[in-house]
């Protein structure tokens, strides 16, 4: 949202500075290419409020041809870096402005079709958001085996979508220019046109996804079908008929949903899938005014021919086709120059570290949870004068190759101390999750969970009292006085694992999934089943039954009777004492 409000800060200054000029200019000098004068605009009080009008409405539209980037490069992008982007890229919207609306405008005077900016506004976005995509390359792990990438908020992701479907209706009214003259029945067509091409359009998003999901409606399905088709209608829709609506509606949520599984297929990793949406369905909506559009009867302004299909011939179709390749192959060229720009001398891309904490914590400081704190007993003595802790309880591990290799340092680093919770590790973070008094998961009769994603540092521990506290969190020493210490929120780790880990700070971690035999382990063990299970190779589990039977409790005693050999791929539920 941060790079929302840069759009609009950076983006609307330099508009005002230059880029209402160069769409819009008339003055001496103004040609098909670009407008010039009106720069820094201020106008004579004769004129003050058409031009003021025409300027706050066209600043939205250049200032919206940037937000659709900041999608697409999401969660991996340097915000200084955007906030250079965002101030330039404003001028790539100018120049098709110009061409497509401004009176001496070139392809304006051939006869193209674009009511409401389906050329200067998404297809450049679109375009825009490609090439910066292409040269910032994916998310870390995404496109891989471990890819956990997930929606965030399905529910903000709807309110989102509310939002901008009324607001496409002041997109789409408002770029009729008025009500007088008969132009607020082109107003109402296209409020009407628009409301039932994203209708059509989202019914084929909830099918499709009906289909391709086994019956599941997916969120990013109706989401991308319902934005593809207001994207779709926005350069017909004051100049097309309802049914045409429905039709155009369709088709470009049908082909939003195609080119978004093309992207996936290709490894383009585009988060909120602004490419299909603003780029495939912005250049349908040109190629569509070829075919369905009505010549404007009413102010003769939007049109003066028919499409393909109300028997106008091939002339308008080739106008609409022409403007998709300009606006495709300037869009490129001017954007990769400024993204290279920016690349070569303050770079587009945020370190690998800073991308596994997150945009939030590193260029906004923004976390969801602040700090992460381990906190001691509740006992006086639990640090001694120099603040160290005491008592440390070594944890047990399954994986002996590389406690072994851990285990000097951890000796060496940490003699000393005493914590109550579990450690949960995983590929690119470890979450620490520390309680006050008993250890939790023993006065529930549960196993502390230890999760490691990482093949070469899977391991777990055993039922406990206490858990090892990490000896690379050693010199983060409480104060004297004090029964907590506080981690900053990024540090390395690279002595204890052998890469680089960054602590993070999420209030709900998405681990990797499990198998279906690993997930059956996990559920037995939170039913408190306490049975031996071993995996075989097979992934099928088997049961042994007890030597001996259960004690007064009702749990079966390990002894020494049980020989079992000891396998790596063995996962083991003891009694609740840990024994």
């Amino acid at each position: 949202m941060a790079k929302n409000v840069a759009d609009v800060v950076f983006g609307g200054i330099s508009y005002w500075m230059l880029g209402y000029g160069l769409s819009f200019g008339n003055g001496e000098g103004t040609n098909g290419f670009c407008g010039f004068g009106k720069f820094f605009i201020d106008p004579d009080e004769s004129v003050m409020g058409e031009e003021f009008s025409r300027f706050v409405f066209q600043s939205s539209f250049a200032t919206t041809a940037t937000t659709i980037v900041s999608g697409a490069v999401a969660e991996r992008t340097k915000f200084l870096a955007y906030i250079i982007f965002s101030f330039f890229n404003t001028f790539v919207f100018c120049f098709p402005a110009h061409w497509v609306w401004a009176e001496s405008g070139w392809l304006n005077k051939l006869g193209v079709v674009d009511v409401a900016g389906d050329g200067p506004v998404h297809l450049v976005g679109g375009v825009t958001s490609l090439v910066a995509t292409l040269m910032i390359k994916p998310r870390a792990k995404r496109f891989t085996p471990e890819d956990d990438h997930e929606m965030g908020s399905p529910t903000g992701a709807l309110l989102g979508l509310f939002t901008l479907w009324w607001g496409w209706l002041a997109f789409n009214c408002g770029s009729t220019y008025g009500i007088s003259g008969g132009k607020w029945k082109m107003a109402a067509r296209a409020a009407a046109t628009t409301l039932m091409a994203a209708s059509s359009a989202g019914a084929v998003g909830f099918v499709a996804s009906y289909i391709i999901n086994k019956r599941k409606f997916h969120i990013p399905y109706i989401i991308n079908s319902v934005l593809g088709g207001l994207v779709s209608i926005t350069a017909t829709c004051a100049v097309t008929g309802v049914w045409e609506s429905l039709v155009i509606g369709a088709i470009g949520a049908l082909l939003v949903l195609l080119s978004d599984a093309a992207l996936v297929r290709l490894h383009i990793d585009d988060p909120v899938s602004a490419i299909p949406v603003h780029g495939v369905a912005g250049m349908w909506g040109l190629i569509a005014a070829g075919f369905f559009t009505h010549k404007d009867t009413v102010t003769m302004f939007f049109s003066d021919r028919h499409g393909l299909i109300k028997g106008g011939g091939l002339y308008l179709l080739g106008i609409q086709s022409l403007t998709c390749v300009v606006i495709i192959v300037w869009s490129a060229v001017s954007s990769g120059l400024i993204l290279l720009v920016i690349d070569l001398t303050l770079g587009l891309r945020v370190s690998l570290e800073e991308e596994l904490v997150g945009a939030d914590a590193i260029e906004h400081g923004i976390q969801r949870i602040d700090l992460v704190e381990f906190k001691t007993r509740e006992s006086s003595d639990a640090t001694d004068n120099s603040g160290r802790f005491k008592n440390c309880t070594h944890a047990g591990s399954s994986d002996n190759n590389s406690n072994n290799n851990n285990n000097n340092n951890t000796n060496q680093h940490h003699q000393n101390g005493s914590y109550n919770g579990n450690i949960q590790m995983m590929d690119s973070s470890i979450i620490v999750h520390i309680e006050n008094g008993v250890n939790r998961s023993t006065s529930q009769n549960d196993t502390p969970s230890v999760r490691d994603s990482s093949s070469s540092t899977r391991s777990r521990t055993n039922r406990l009292n206490g858990l090892e506290l990490p000896w690379f969190l050693d010199r983060f020493k409480p104060k004297r006085g004090s029964k907590k210490i506080t981690v900053p929120r990024t540090f390395h780790v690279r002595e204890c694992f052998g890469k680089s880990y960054a602590l993070s700070h999420l209030s709900y971690p998405s681990p990797r999934p499990v198998s279906s035999s690993k997930r059956r382990l996990q559920s037995l063990q939170s039913r408190d089943v306490k049975r031996r299970f071993s995996l075989d190779k097979t992934s099928r589990f088997t049961t042994s039954k007890p030597k001996s039977p259960p004690d007064r409790d009702g749990f079966y005693r390990k002894t020494s009777a049980t020989t079992e050999s000891q396998s790596p791929c063995r996962e083991e539920v003891d009694s609740r004492d840990g024994s």
